[in-house]
């Protein structure tokens, strides 16, 4: 199953997200909800990086371990219109995962990490 994993700051904006583990749906090379997973993460990395910058966020993607991380940084120094394209692309990745969620709902869990341990801090 692959756990899409959101956190948001005190503020209730959206931070960081990790999508991790293996759905199982099919075999490797033939799995549509991981194939469906990574291309959500990947286009949000990639939009993310055209629009603020490598300055502004730090990712991992690890294909062996089914792992993929994206964590926004240093948000303060965004100026309001790059704060609004990275709260908007932060909450479309969520809206993705649930959407696959509700579609392969064997196959994928959405959740929140608590508000409070989402960090405020910067990376």
């Amino acid at each position: 199953m692959i756990s899409a994993l959101f956190a948001k700051d005190k503020r209730g904006f959206i931070r960081s997200f990790e999508f991790s583990g293996h759905s199982g749906y099919a075999e490797a090379g033939q799995d549509i909800v991981c194939a469906g997973m990574s291309t959500l993460a990947q286009s949000i990395i990639g939009s993310l990086d055209e629009l603020l910058g490598e300055a502004f966020f730090s990712y991992e993607i690890d294909a062996d371990k089914g792992l993929i991380r994206c964590r926004l940084c240093h948000y303060e120094k965004l100026s309001r219109e790059e704060q609004i394209q990275a709260k908007t692309l932060m909450f479309a990745a969520y809206i993705g995962a649930k959407q696959a969620e509700e579609a392969y709902s064997s196959y994928i869990k959405t959740r929140w990490l608590q508000a409070e341990a989402a960090e405020d801090t910067e990376a």
